[in-house]
């Protein structure tokens, strides 16, 4: 049974399965509703841990990258971040928040992944402000500077239900994609993105 909620790469082991079509399905979609040129930076969230956004962002980079695309998975989660462990990797001394507080750089920081055209920058080590490290003028830069290497920016984000910062993250980004895990989420999670939606930070 093919489940959502391993932060692994599996599109590359089954082409046919049912994710990796349900996948294919989504970046299809996310052409229609975003065709003009130019990058893209996509948030991926959800309301807690555990939701698999992480496994969403990291295969969904990995499909689109199949395509011929430029793809950058970026794991602003600095708190508890993943996006390493779906590429098999472990979280460098190099990485977003490195990138972010000046000591190091968006070129020292990327990894390459096993799929040609798809690089990870991981979260680097944990810092004791992330909030504060994405309110600075740094990430709006860095956003930048990767929007001219890339032709798609995945930001997998922290849990909006949980810190500030998945939903600053949102604001910066062309289009929003909220995960939701079936048999996992309660009501008042449908609360948090009606709530976002009421606020206008959720348009997409």
């Amino acid at each position: 049974k093919e489940s959502l909620h391993h932060t692994s790469l599996v599109v590359t082991q089954d082409s046919k399965s049912s994710i990796s079509e349900a996948l294919r399905t989504i970046r299809t979609n996310l052409d229609f509703i975003h065709h003009h040129s130019g990058a893209k930076t996509i948030s991926v969230t959800s309301t807690i841990s555990g939701e698999g956004k992480t496994f969403v962002a990291a295969n969904l980079g990995a499909i689109m990258a199949m395509t011929g695309q430029k793809i950058c998975i970026v794991d602003l989660d600095m708190r508890k971040p993943k996006v390493h462990l779906a590429f098999g990797s472990v979280s460098s001394s190099d990485g977003v928040s490195t990138i972010l507080s000046g000591k190091s750089t968006i070129k020292k920081s990327v990894q390459k992944s096993e799929i040609e055209g798809l690089d990870f920058i991981s979260a680097g080590p944990t810092p004791p402000n992330p909030s504060e490290l994405l309110l600075q003028k740094g990430f709006p830069q860095m956003i930048e500077d990767l929007s001219k290497l890339y032709d798609v920016i995945l930001l997998d984000t922290p849990p909006v239900g949980l810190v500030t910062d998945g939903r600053m993250v949102m604001k910066a980004c062309d289009i929003q994609i909220y995960i939701v895990r079936a048999d996992y989420y309660i009501r008042s999670f449908i609360k948090v993105m009606n709530d976002l939606k009421a606020t206008g930070q959720f348009p997409q």
